[in-house]
Order: structure tokens, then sequence, then C-alpha cells
């Protein structure tokens, strides 16, 4: 477990880049959001093979999401954009991983969802997780 300095130096040297990340995964979500809306409400033709379809996109995408936080993580606050490199090509060489990062993180939402009080712990409990997950064969080295 590194210190308390280290881990302060850290969290301020990603702060900006990530910032600028969570903006850019914001706008993808509302875009795959508004696409699943479209679907449901059957604006768009596809039904629910492509509306499966999509979902199934977002949750690895959601899964490239956690996959990146834990390699910059592993980076020590660094790099965003080579986490995120190294996350699509994790998710392309080995999907299961990624999936069930992002099958974890849809839990941790939903579970926030019903009960907000255990917001703060799930934070916790989902970035260990997916730490967990990342170690046993996302990001096997």
């Amino acid at each position: 477990m590194p210190g308390l300095k280290t881990t302060a130096r850290r969290f301020g040297r990603a702060l900006a880049p990530g910032l600028l990340a969570t903006v850019v995964a914001l706008a993808g979500a509302v875009l795959l959001v508004l696409d699943v809306r479209a679907l449901v409400s059957g604006r768009v033709p596809g039904g629910p093979v492509l509306l499966a379809a999509t979902v199934v996109v977002g949750v690895a995408l959601l899964g490239a999401a956690g996959s990146t936080v834990v390699e910059v993580g592993r980076r020590g606050g660094q790099g965003w954009l080579a986490a995120a490199r190294s996350a699509v090509h994790c998710g392309l060489s080995r999907p299961a991983p990624v999936l069930g990062m992002g099958l974890t993180l849809v839990l941790a939402v939903l579970l926030a969802a019903f009960i907000p009080a255990t917001t703060p712990i799930l934070v916790g409990f989902a970035l260990f997780a997916l730490h967990a997950i990342a170690r046993r064969g996302a990001h096997s080295r």
C-alpha cells in the first residue's frame, strides 16, 4: 500500500487528464443511452436484436473504461491515453475479463441506484473488484 504522500501526488497528476477522459466517457454514455431509448421506443428499426447488441457494446465500453482506470493506477496516475490503448488491446485479445469488468460496474451502479447510502462503499468495492479481475486475467503480464 503506497503512503499518503505518494497517493496524493498520484491523484494530483492524474486529475486533469482524468477529467478530460471523464468528459469523453460521459459523452459516449449519453450517446449510448439515446441510442437505447430510440431502439426501445421503436423510432429506430432493429428491434430486440439491435437493442441486445447495443447493450453488449455498452457493457464492453464500460468494462474498457474500468480497465483503463486500473491501468492508470498501475502507471502511477499517468498515461490515460496509453492506458486506454492497453484496455482496448486487452478487450480485443481477451474480451471475457473486460466484459466481466463491465458487468461488475453495472451491478455497482444498480446497487447504488437502489440503495443510495451504499454508494461510497460501492466505489471502493467496485475498484477492488476491477483490480482483482485485471490481476486474474485482463492484464496478464
